[in-house]
């Protein structure tokens, strides 16, 4: 987890190219896994999140679609983000308080196959293999969690 108050830092306006990525072929899937218990330690300090963003960078993302395992997706859309796409979605927990964790699956059935930027994603120490993402935001405070992809986090245990 990251977290920075709002309004958050300014970031500079260069990344590199997609050198290296996850590949989700036509008619699979990837699953990832976001520990966000840090939802709730915090919810004194910045209040209730009812609704978050899931962010992923890549490539060919309109192949995409996003299932959660808790909680809604909506609003799903995929824009130019540098040299790369941006897919962005709104992650809902409707009546209930966000859960400590949650699964977020990439299907792809399309024909084409989507690929999930690896590299480069900084939180603190850590550095996330995938570029997966969670954004929670109230009027005090901004939380960012990454994703695990599954597949690879079972094969680094």
């Amino acid at each position: 987890m990251f977290y920075s108050p709002n309004p958050a830092p300014s970031r500079p306006a260069v990344r590199e190219v997609l050198t290296e990525g996850l590949v989700v072929l036509p008619n699979t899937q990837q699953t990832y896994r976001f520990l966000v218990n840090g939802l709730a330690d915090r919810q004194t300090e910045c209040g209730l999140f009812q609704h978050g963003e899931v962010h992923i960078q890549g490539e060919n993302l309109t192949s995409l679609k996003l299932q959660a395992d808790r909680g809604w997706i909506s609003q799903q859309e995929v824009k130019r983000f540098y040299r790369e796409s941006r897919l962005k979605a709104r992650l809902e927990f409707p009546g209930q308080f966000p859960p400590k964790e949650l699964r977020l699956v990439l299907l792809n059935s399309q024909q084409d196959q989507a690929i999930v930027r690896r590299g480069a994603e900084i939180s603190g120490s850590t550095i996330y293999p995938d570029a997966v993402y969670l954004v929670f935001v109230t009027d005090r405070c901004v939380l960012v969690f990454h994703g695990r992809n599954e597949i690879t986090a079972d094969a680094g245990s």
